[in-house]
């Protein structure tokens, strides 16, 4: 089994968003979904939507919460940066099977391509 990395004290807001960090440009936030975990770009001057969300795998939801909080935390967040490790962007539906930047494309998410 592996172990999962020591993480520093995080809030978790009312809606069940985890505040990662604040930026000079955004909160960076996780918000675990469904399927997976996703990091989210929070405008500063507006915390009820998001610009940009990127979302990650794992074999277990808390795995997926936990990748996208490393990779949250490990990001600087400024607005021509993305995060490593995801596999779907969101507002853009670029697709990363396997989290893979050179099998990226464009169009529907298909779950087959992450087997």
């Amino acid at each position: 089994m592996t172990s999962l990395p020591e993480l520093p004290p995080l809030e978790v807001l009312g809606d069940g968003r985890v505040r990662v960090k604040t930026t000079p440009w955004c909160h960076v936030d996780v918000r675990p979904m469904l399927f997976n975990a996703r990091i989210c770009e929070t405008p500063l001057d507006n915390e009820n939507v998001y610009g940009r969300g990127w979302c990650f795998a794992g074999a277990t939801s808390t795995e997926a919460l936990m990748r996208a909080v490393g990779a949250a935390l490990a990001w600087e967040g400024s607005p021509d940066t993305e995060p490593d490790g995801w596999i779907k962007e969101t507002s853009s539906q670029r697709v990363r099977p396997d989290a893979d930047p050179a099998r990226e494309y464009r169009g529907p998410w298909r779950p087959a391509a992450i087997e």
